[in-house]
């Protein structure tokens, strides 16, 4: 059992961590490749605010998210979007989601920029933003604990182990 706690889960922990970062770095990519994304007009179908309520604590908190949906375009085929930025994050203060939907009201004419090889990717504000390095900056932390346990841990339970010995006599 030892065994498991001290080089196991430290193991999956930075394994984990390796590929939450990774997905963090290819997320990153493509919001800085959106910048240079083709664009085309577009049409805002709906724009709310809505919140995500977490029943499974004592306390219940609101996390509030805009919702933006739009349609938009390519070569005489019709898409749909909802992504509004890359690094998109819910508050629990409202006023953040609320902003977002006031830049985008139903009706609304607006620029959509897509991959040109995958019009079916969109977004409305391209370019990365601070919320974009939170899942590499997520995966770093699970990389390093992971890493730093496996590395600590036997040295730890060698010096635990030396503590009873010399407890015991």
């Amino acid at each position: 059992m030892k065994w498991l706690s001290s080089r196991l889960l430290p193991i999956i922990a930075a394994i984990a961590g390796f590929f939450i970062m990774l997905w963090g770095v290819l997320s990153l990519m493509e919001a800085k490749e959106s910048t240079d994304w083709a664009t085309t007009p577009g049409t805002v179908l709906s724009s709310s605010v809505y919140d995500s309520t977490n029943h499974d604590v004592d306390v219940k908190k609101s996390v509030y998210h805009a919702s933006v949906i739009y349609e938009y375009y390519v070569d005489e085929k019709l898409y749909s979007g909802d992504r509004i930025a890359f690094g998109d994050y819910g508050s629990g203060d409202s006023s953040h989601a609320e902003d977002i939907v006031s830049r985008y009201l139903v009706g609304m004419d607006i620029t959509v920029f897509y991959m040109p090889d995958s019009p079916d990717e969109s977004v409305l504000e391209p370019g990365m933003t601070m919320q974009s390095y939170y899942v590499l900056g997520f995966g770093l932390v699970f990389f390093i604990t992971g890493v730093l346990l496996l590395i600590y841990m036997p040295t730890l339970e060698e010096k635990q182990k030396q503590q009873q010995k010399d407890d015991v006599a």
